[in-house]
């Protein structure tokens, strides 16, 4: 992405993210600047739901938070779990992890597999001008537990203009034209490795 108008500014930073001593700071200037894009360079934390107390005018002797962690591919629950540890540095606090769905922890998807290959031919046909960009999804998928037996896994743009983004609004939805496109894309990509010699 650094190679294109709009994101010049992070050339300078990318070989920054490559350095153990440097990697932090480059990944927090980045994410001042674009905080999708932070997003995707480490692992993000959301506080979700809070509960404490059983009357206002009470302090309450317990308290619970439920957070969403959203975890790097390769870095494991342990992982992060020794990092909740270390920041909290309370004896008193509990740290459980058993809610919700344990990822495995997998390296990312090759970018040179016939699948890859095949949706680059595809998507440079419908697009020429377009550049194909290998971009971590902020959302969850399956895709780990395929990546663990040994499957990559890609996920396929389904065409939206930036400004129309509706995942999990009150109105979520994509354009018919969008549904169509996105299809014809799965389409011809499955056909590309389909006949592939």
């Amino acid at each position: 992405m650094a190679t294109l108008p709009d994101y010049q500014w992070l050339k300078p930073l990318l070989p920054k993210l490559e350095d153990s001593k440097t990697s932090a700071a480059a990944a927090n200037e980045i994410n001042e600047k674009k905080s999708e894009m932070g997003a995707m360079l480490r692992t993000t934390v959301s506080p979700t739901m809070l509960e404490a107390g059983m009357k206002v005018n009470i302090i309450p002797n317990t308290a619970e938070a439920q957070v969403d962690v959203r975890r790097l591919p390769n870095e494991t629950k342990e992982e992060v779990l020794e990092r909740f540890k270390n920041i909290i540095n309370d004896p008193a606090i509990t740290i459980d992890s058993n809610f919700g769905q344990q990822m495995p922890a997998t390296e990312p998807s090759s970018l040179t597999t016939a699948l890859y290959k095949a949706m680059e031919k595809v998507l440079s046909k419908s697009a020429p001008k377009a550049m194909l960009v290998p971009y971590v999804s902020l959302g969850a998928s399956d895709g780990a537990f395929l990546r663990e037996k040994g499957m990559a896994v890609y996920g396929v743009p389904v065409f939206y203009k930036e400004a129309e983004r509706l995942a999990h609004g009150n109105d979520e939805r994509i354009s018919i034209k969008n549904l169509q496109q996105g299809t014809e894309a799965l389409l011809q990509i499955v056909l590309e490795v389909a006949t592939e010699k």
